[in-house]
């Protein structure tokens, strides 16, 4: 019989959390002696997402960045604001550089085993996880798990809303961008009552990525994003020759489950599956860094990975908003208009990263038409 190989960490998922947390692992010396193995069916050859976040000053992964803004704008019916973000700026990562990146610090590390293919199961034990492929076995003593658990999809209780989206890169032939602005929400061009909007990324005066995106229960059509982003760039780019050189989609759960109930003693869900991404927004990457930093600190204290990374406030928050999103999608417009009109950028950020005191949570809480929110409030108590 085959020996079983043996690890002290495993990673089931290499994606913007896996790969954060191992790189993580690699770079503190305390688990210099500690052993990883990393599953993942996918080689990470191609550039699938593009990542973007708000930091303040130099980050991490500024070697990387293919673009920062320090101004944006926010437009529906009643106006365009044009908004300075200082003291942050706004950041794109596309992930093939990070994923070519990691893997080569991977590489060069020496003591870290990628198995590409799927994980078919897990069987925890006492004195860790074993982990099983296609025709092979491994054991690992804790294990970080990326694959969202059988629970979710049988689940009928929480709220499941999707910032759903498809984006092009589109180059004109002249320029028509200011490379330092970029808009977050533009509600001019809404899709049929719903919260759908157009975010455009500007990487030079020439080229943007404009990404016609929904926050809503319901998927659309292939067709419904792309004649949206036609019909926009037709409205306010008019008599201007484009063309589209890349193409990108997701479909991102924004969802009150309680993933922070799904980890065991040998095995914590990281990523999409740990509840890493912000329900009331869909940002993940940002998210992924300052929990991968909280599960390092906790293994060199010998807590559970999980310690900390929960946040019941916020997971509140988050549950308002989805409810008010799930059955009146309609209103969601008005309420990122009032955010955005009646706060500071820095105060919306803070919010946004989890990052509040009580004075920011009362201003937010303050600066929106509370009657949506109260009718939320009554729909969970009635359940």
């Amino acid at each position: 019989m085959k020996e079983i190989e043996q690890y002290d960490f495993a990673i089931i998922g290499a994606g913007a959390a896996g790969l954060q947390l191992a790189l993580a692992l690699l770079n503190d010396p305390f688990f210099a002696d500690q052993s990883l193995v990393i599953f993942d069916a996918d080689l990470k050859d191609k550039n699938d997402k593009t990542w973007c976040f708000w930091e303040k000053g130099k980050g991490q992964w500024d070697e990387l960045i293919r673009h920062s803004w320090s101004q944006t704008t926010f437009a529906d019916s009643k106006e365009v604001l044009k908004l300075n973000t200082s003291p942050y700026h706004y950041k794109m990562l596309r992930s093939l550089d990070f994923y070519d990146f990691a893997k080569s610090k991977i590489e060069q590390s020496g003591r870290v085993k990628w198995i590409t293919e799927d994980v078919q199961a897990t069987r925890e034990s006492v004195e860790g996880i074993e982990i099983s492929t296609q025709g092979k076995t491994f054991k690992a003593g804790h294990c970080f798990d990326s694959r969202l658990p059988e629970a979710y999809f049988k689940d009928q209780k929480s709220h499941k809303v999707a910032q759903h989206f498809k984006g092009q890169f589109l180059k004109f032939e002249e320029p028509v961008f200011d490379q330092r602005n970029f808009t977050m929400m533009d509600y001019r061009l809404i899709y049929k009552n719903t919260t759908s909007f157009m975010y455009i990324l500007p990487v030079n005066s020439r080229q943007a990525l404009f990404e016609y995106t929904f926050f809503s229960p319901d998927l659309v059509e292939e067709a419904v994003y792309l004649d949206q982003i036609r019909s926009y760039v037709g409205e306010y780019f008019e008599n201007h020759n484009y063309e589209m050189t890349e193409e990108e989609d997701g479909v991102i759960p924004m969802t009150n489950f309680p993933f922070h109930k799904y980890h065991t003693k040998h095995l914590t869900k990281i990523g999409t599956a740990g509840g890493w991404v912000r329900a009331s927004t869909g940002y993940s990457f940002k998210n992924a860094g300052g929990n991968a930093e909280k599960i390092i600190e906790n293994l060199k204290k010998g807590q559970h990975p999980s310690t900390g990374v929960f946040k019941k406030k916020y997971h509140f928050f988050d549950t308002l908003l989805l409810n008010v999103l799930k059955y009146e999608n309609h209103l969601g417009p008005a309420f990122f208009g009032q955010l955005y009109r009646n706060n500071r950028l820095e105060t919306i950020f803070r919010f946004l990263d989890g990052e509040s005191d009580i004075l920011d949570d009362l201003k937010i809480v303050t600066s929106v038409n509370p009657w949506p929110f109260l009718k939320a409030i009554y729909r969970e108590l009635k359940g």
